[in-house]
């Protein structure tokens, strides 16, 4: 389809999707308000809220809100399920670093440019220097340790070339969490809840076909928001998150946020507790482990604004979908849609390309006069 129908496409079913959407979002408000409905009694294609157990629905403790964010056509179904904060939450944030070994030669040469030479051409004259001030078997073991008898040259002197080991920043990993709850009904309709809490995440755990007519395609499961929330005195409505039943409840600020999650994996384990069975043939226990990973790895800004409450979505979009990167402020003059925006990308990426291979040529040539200078005050240094 040419870009110039594309962007018609977009703008003409934008605003109607949007109001579509913004009402899908406020749906959790009106799960709460009818939390006393658990579906036990509805067909099995019942999305409404599962709460168990069901004396959570008088919302008189801190609990935890799962809810999966299912695209549907152009609108976007929340399905929620309240369950007890568990035992022994776990959060792991971490940085990912790598070693780099620069050498003695290319060592010299960054540390005279980090001590505050400025031109390339001042940090090769000041490793030339370092270099130089090596006397000649000095010279001649570094060199040694660049061939294929490095080994042996260097128990001979008993001496390596100082490898210069520096730790490069590469980025953070991308967040797991896992939640385990262990469920036992104590009366008919509370084993039915469990039942239907135990399909809703094994069903949204797997992706749908995108189309009914063909098994060509997937469509992504559904992304999942994830909130630990707890009643509070309805005269401090600060930061209120949702209020129903005559109970304002909001987040917990002694428990950190979690950004928006697929969800990675669904444990069962039937009767742990004791191979025993209801009446009606209900097992005693079911205990379910739930994995979820977040979309993206996060940034200190994401973090900082999620525990103000600016991402009150976690990152996801108006379309169901997460966003890929860190939302910036846009000004209104600048937002483009369609074709618009599909050109400004391509010429954006291209000029990127263009910069980074004269930056990578720069570097390339820089590195080339270091290493020649090396070698000629190495040469220099034998010859003496």
């Amino acid at each position: 389809m040419p870009f110039g129908k594309i962007g018609t496409s977009l703008s003409e079913g934008f605003s109607e999707v949007k109001k579509n959407l913004s009402e899908q979002f406020e749906e959790i408000t009106t799960a709460f308000k009818n939390i006393g409905v658990t579906g036990d009694n509805e067909g099995p294609e019942y999305t409404g809220p599962l709460v168990f157990p069901h004396a959570l629905r008088n919302l008189d403790r801190p609990i935890i809100c799962m809810t999966a964010c299912k695209k549907e056509g152009e609108g976007v179904q929340q399905e929620h399920i309240f369950l007890p904060i568990p035992n022994e939450l776990a959060f792991s944030d971490a940085a990912q670093y790598n070693e780099v070994e620069l050498g003695a030669l290319v060592g010299a040469g960054m540390s005279a440019a980090q001590q505050g030479v400025q031109s390339s051409k001042g940090a090769v004259e000041a490793a030339a220097a370092q270099v130089s001030s090596a006397t000649g078997a000095d010279v001649l073991e570094i060199i040694a340790g660049k061939t294929k008898f490095a080994d042996q040259a260097s128990l001979l002197t008993r001496t390596v070339a100082n490898p210069n080991t520096n730790v490069t920043f590469k980025g953070h990993g991308i967040r797991s969490f896992t939640f385990n709850f262990t469920m036992m009904a104590k009366y008919a309709e509370e084993a039915e809840t469990i039942r239907k809490i135990h399909n809703r995440f094994r069903r949204l755990s797997y992706a749908n076909l995108k189309n009914d007519a063909n098994n060509i395609l997937l469509s992504y499961p559904p992304t999942w928001q994830i909130r630990f929330m707890a009643p509070v005195s309805s005269e401090d409505p600060a930061n209120a998150t949702l209020t129903a039943n005559g109970t304002t409840l909001r987040e917990m600020k002694h428990i950190p946020r979690i950004f928006s999650c697929y969800l990675t994996g669904v444990t069962t384990t039937i009767n742990d507790q004791g191979n025993m069975y209801h009446p009606d043939n209900a097992p005693l226990s079911v205990t379910l482990s739930i994995t979820y990973q977040e979309t993206r790895a996060l940034n200190r800004k994401d973090l900082i604004d999620m525990e103000n409450d600016q991402l009150q979505n976690r990152g996801i979009s108006e379309t169901g979908v997460p966003t890929i990167s860190t939302p910036v402020p846009i000004p209104p003059d600048a937002k483009i849609v369609g074709s618009q925006a599909v050109e400004n990308f391509t010429k954006g990426f291209d000029k990127i390309v263009g910069e980074a291979n004269d930056l990578l040529k720069i570097r390339a040539d820089e590195a080339a006069a270091v290493k020649e200078a090396g070698e000629t005050a190495a040469v220099e240094g034998e010859q003496s």
